[in-house]
């Protein structure tokens, strides 16, 4: 069963085999930040992150398709074509185990809902 891997910054850590990093050093990374989820007064930065990303993986009309975020661009046309190379898999993110985290939605499409 894919799980979640959390992805450590430091020396000597390795990815786990069957695993795909899908943090924002990726085409697969959240474009909606904790930061700006601050910004605007959100009472849950965390978690409206995630909703955003949900809806906007989803097809919801109201997000663009394409995100930039530094120099990364996030399209959710390519994540959706390109999901099934997660079916499976452990997908890795630097989010803590216990905090909601976009790489959970990612497995859950990957793996046709279940997560």
């Amino acid at each position: 069963m894919p799980q979640r891997i959390q992805r450590k910054r430091k020396r000597g850590w390795r990815k786990p085999p069957n695993t795909v990093i899908v943090d924002r050093t990726t085409g697969f990374g959240n474009p909606f930040r904790i930061s700006d989820a601050i910004e605007t007064g959100h009472e849950d930065p965390r978690g409206a992150c995630f909703a955003h990303y949900v809806a906007w993986l989803d097809g919801d009309q109201s997000y663009r398709d394409v995100y930039t975020v530094g120099r990364r661009t996030f399209d959710r046309r390519w994540v959706r074509a390109n999901l099934y190379r997660l079916r499976g898999k452990n997908v890795c993110c630097s989010c803590g185990l216990d905090e909601v985290c976009h790489a959970d939605e990612i497995m859950r499409q990957a793996n046709g809902g279940a997560a």
